[in-house]
């Protein structure tokens, strides 16, 4: 009805709630006052709020989070001392972490563990999926660990971790393609799929002749592609305009912050 006192606002009193602790609910009728709410969230990246209309009660929280996540798991001997790939950097935007992963099946699963840089050497501190609500995709809960498990086998992951959803999803890379204008940008064809290096955790093309403007892109769509610049590689980025014939692409972050590629 455009009648500002209906208005609802904390009932503490205006700029009087506090960070994390629950507080009650009023229309500014009841207050006296305007009853905003002020958020007082220091260096805190994201800030929740929760309102329960039942009970007239509200709840805001502030949400901080490291800039990256690493792997540690089967793969990489289940190193947790600083020598595992990185997985992401966040979208602060966002809270959402997102990276390429690579997981190799052992006797007890292909399973593995997240840690911020902060953790590392700190197996109590680390990710797991006891702090996961909702798996999608190639990923589950492994074991009596509290571990992460890859679904599908040996092989590279695109992962996203959500940590204001609680939420994780992987998608197997069955294969990833060279696509642009020299083969009428087609995401699915068969003569520029790259082959997998375990070894050196990149994918290699030899003979590919790229010329022009061109991308990468994974299981014959555009769904998860990669563009930018060479030595700096993201989602969706901008296409790349590099020539040569031996293309490696490294997206597993192991030896760089970014994903990258060389171009010879």
């Amino acid at each position: 009805g455009n009648d500002w006192s209906l208005v609802l606002g904390a009932k503490e009193g205006n700029g009087a709630n506090k960070i994390g602790e629950p507080g009650l609910i009023a229309r500014r009728s009841e207050i006296g006052n305007d009853g905003s709410f002020k958020l007082h969230v220091g260096d805190a990246k994201m800030v929740k709020m929760t309102l329960n209309m039942m009970e007239g009660t509200y709840l805001i929280e502030t949400i901080n989070f490291e800039n990256s996540l690493s792997y540690v798991g089967t793969a990489g001997g289940w190193n947790n001392n600083g020598g595992s790939s990185r997985i992401a950097l966040v979208d602060a935007a966002k809270g959402l972490y997102t990276g390429y992963i690579y997981g190799k099946q052992e006797s007890y699963g292909n399973t593995f563990r997240l840690f911020s840089p902060s953790q590392l050497g700190s197996w109590d501190a680390s990710t797991g999926n006891s702090d996961v609500n909702t798996f999608n995709g190639s990923i589950a809960a492994g074991g009596s660990d509290n571990n992460f498990e890859f679904t599908d086998g040996d092989g590279v992951y695109y992962v996203e971790y959500c940590i204001t959803d609680k939420s994780i999803s992987a998608t197997k890379i069955s294969n990833m393609n060279l696509v642009g204008a020299f083969n009428g940008w087609n995401q699915a064809d068969d003569a520029q799929q790259m082959t997998w290096n375990a070894e050196e955790l990149c994918f290699v093309k030899v003979n590919a002749s790229v010329s022009g403007e061109w991308k990468f892109t994974a299981n014959n769509d555009w769904g998860i592609n990669l563009g930018g610049t060479i030595d700096n590689l993201v989602g969706n980025g901008d296409n790349l305009k590099a020539e040569g014939s031996t293309i490696k692409l490294y997206p597993c972050r192991n030896t760089s912050d970014n994903i990258y590629c060389t171009v010879e």
